[in-house]
């Protein structure tokens, strides 16, 4: 029997941002940042089987129209939740940073910049 894929847990408090950011563990591409970081156990178990995933688009890094960064990040947002469960890591938290190129990028483009990333970092599974 095939394993159950991981849930996407989402990040929602500023302090898991910092949390991934402090870690200082990240890559670049052209369409986004990817920083990553080990989960804190809250005890629950639920670390050991989830993978967290927080976006963020700035009006510096995207552009200042409402419409390109919701654009951005709604893109990033589908790669993540088709991608990070099949390529990432479980335990850890990941946070994409979309740049301007986020909006033009083919999407198969995207997708090989996320599983080149993960890879880099050492993050990947196959």
């Amino acid at each position: 029997m095939r394993d159950a894929a991981p849930v996407l847990r989402v990040l929602k408090k500023r302090s898991a941002f910092l949390a991934v950011a402090a870690h200082r563990k990240r890559w670049v591409t052209t369409a986004f940042v990817v920083q990553a970081a080990p989960q804190v156990s809250g005890g629950d178990g639920e670390a050991a089987c989830a993978i967290g995933l927080g976006l963020t688009t700035s009006k510096k890094m995207v552009g200042k129209k409402a419409v390109d960064r919701n654009r951005a990040r709604r893109r990033l947002r589908a790669l993540a939740r088709e991608y990070l469960p099949l390529w990432a890591q479980t335990g850890h938290d990941y946070v994409l940073i979309a740049r301007k190129d986020a909006l033009t990028l083919d999407y198969e483009r995207l997708k090989r910049d996320l599983r080149w990333a993960l890879g880099k970092m050492g993050l990947g599974r196959d």
